[in-house]
């Protein structure tokens, strides 16, 4: 358990990083806001989530794959920005 609290500190401190160094501020500021804003969502939301796939003897590997499943749809639409200038 230790060493999942220490890989996800390392990740975190690395991604903050990382994006500040490749990032412009305006596509940095608004990643962090809907990543800040669907965290927070997910916290209000998990507890129910929790009490219907116990009620209805699901995984909880099923709301992983629905989410990857909405990733994989979503992540196509974005906009490619390789060799792109920078503001």
């Amino acid at each position: 358990m230790q060493m999942i609290r220490f890989a996800t500190s390392l990740l975190a401190v690395i991604l903050v990083s990382y994006t500040l160094e490749i990032y412009p501020s305006n596509v940095r500021r608004l990643g962090f806001s809907v990543c800040l804003g669907v965290s927070s969502m997910g916290s209000i939301v998990m507890p129910w989530l929790n009490e219907s796939f116990i009620s209805l003897d699901l995984s909880g590997f099923i709301s992983f794959a629905v989410a990857s499943l909405a990733v994989i749809y979503f992540v196509p639409l974005l906009d490619e920005t390789y060799g792109r200038m920078r503001t």
